[in-house]
């Protein structure tokens, strides 16, 4: 039970952030869509497929490094540089913060954008 452990810790958040995401995308999104109207072209636009990356991209990071193989070095470096947060890090805020960044991914590669048809 104890070699699960790892892999629960990791795919609970991504499970929980996909299925979310899906439930978002299924059932809101295309409300969303319908009340935009003509804006609704920009949702599904290249620059905002682009932002989107990126937006999936800083919560991955995060994760990475806030995740239990990588807590004391960034832990370490955060006492390194008492000014960059208002509160003192603690390994519980490092795991808190893996939880949520790994839902938070997750939540936005499943409810991602599909991409344009090619006439528009």
């Amino acid at each position: 039970m104890d070699t699960l452990l790892p892999f629960f810790e990791v795919a609970a958040p991504l499970m929980a952030g996909a299925l979310s995401g899906m439930m978002f995308k299924k059932f809101v999104y295309p409300r969303v869509l319908a009340r935009l109207g003509s804006l609704a072209g920009l949702v599904n636009s290249r620059g905002n497929r682009l932002m989107g990356l990126l937006f999936v991209a800083v919560p991955l990071g995060l994760a990475v490094l806030c995740h239990s193989s990588n807590a004391e070095k960034t832990l370490a470096w955060l006492r390194a540089h008492p000014g960059l947060m208002p509160v003192q890090p603690t390994p519980f805020l490092l795991q808190v913060t893996f939880y949520a960044a790994a839902f938070y991914c997750a939540y936005l590669l499943a409810a991602f954008p599909d991409p344009s048809p090619r006439g528009q």
